[in-house]
């Protein structure tokens, strides 16, 4: 499974922002990914930032959180409006 693909899916499964961290550790839980590399919550961010640049606000991802320790993402469809 591709990383945005993992990303969308826990998102989703727990409805609420989360760093990129913390959907790596859902998708090893979870048995979604074996990722092999030092620094796979970094591969995750580029996933889901080219994602925004290239789709804008047809991207389904949303960034919170302001300063990049800080950043978490969420699903746009789980935004209050």
């Amino acid at each position: 499974m591709k990383y945005i693909e993992v990303a969308e899916k826990a998102l989703r499964e727990n409805k609420r922002p989360m760093h990129s961290m913390e959907i790596i550790a859902h998708a090893r839980k979870r048995g979604w990914i074996s990722p092999h590399g030092k620094t796979p919550d970094h591969s995750l961010q580029a996933a889901i930032w080219k994602d925004i640049k290239k789709r804008g606000r047809n991207s389904p991802f949303v960034m919170t959180g302001g300063r990049t320790l800080r950043r978490k993402y969420t699903l746009r469809s789980l935004e209050k409006d």
